[in-house]
């Protein structure tokens, strides 16, 4: 059997940042020490949620990996990972439509995005006492081909 074509992000991803800190406290309600919170409870659970995904995945359990791509998805959208939630979006839908293989495919892109989120997110709150708020957000918003500022 051919493998599936992998699944072409939407245009707009390579240019969306790994944290829209703008996006995610306009969801939140400008609530900055929520967003630390869910920041820090999306780096605790985050990669568990990847495992269970994992894990569906090689069970070829369609329900679980939707669920669990959904719930990527959700997570991430609130804490502006925007690259993670549109990438999950890719998974939760091929899952949805029992197309694993191609969930498969979109799995391996969605690990690397999450990599990241968790890495920037890290780094915002370790850096986050050191800056001041317009650093913050500043910091929070770098695109992934621009380093952070020092």
């Amino acid at each position: 059997m051919p493998r599936p074509i992998p699944p072409q992000p939407p245009n707009d991803v390579p240019q969306l940042r790994v944290v829209d800190f703008e996006a995610a406290l306009e969801r939140i309600g400008g609530d900055r020490q929520l967003f630390r919170e869910l920041a820090m409870i999306f780096v605790e659970d985050s990669p568990r949620l990847l495992e269970s995904l994992a894990v569906s995945l090689s069970k070829r359990d369609q329900g679980q990996a939707e669920r669990c791509a959904h719930g990527l998805k959700g997570i991430a959208a609130n804490i502006g990972g925007v690259r993670v939630e549109r990438v999950a979006v890719v998974v939760e839908d091929a899952a949805r439509s029992g197309q694993l293989d191609l969930a498969d495919v979109g799995f391996e892109s969605l690990s690397v995005e999450l990599t990241q989120l968790i890495g920037a997110l890290r780094a915002m709150l370790v850096g986050e006492s050191n800056r001041s708020e317009s650093e913050l957000s500043c910091y929070s918003m770098w695109p992934l081909t621009a380093a952070a500022p020092p």
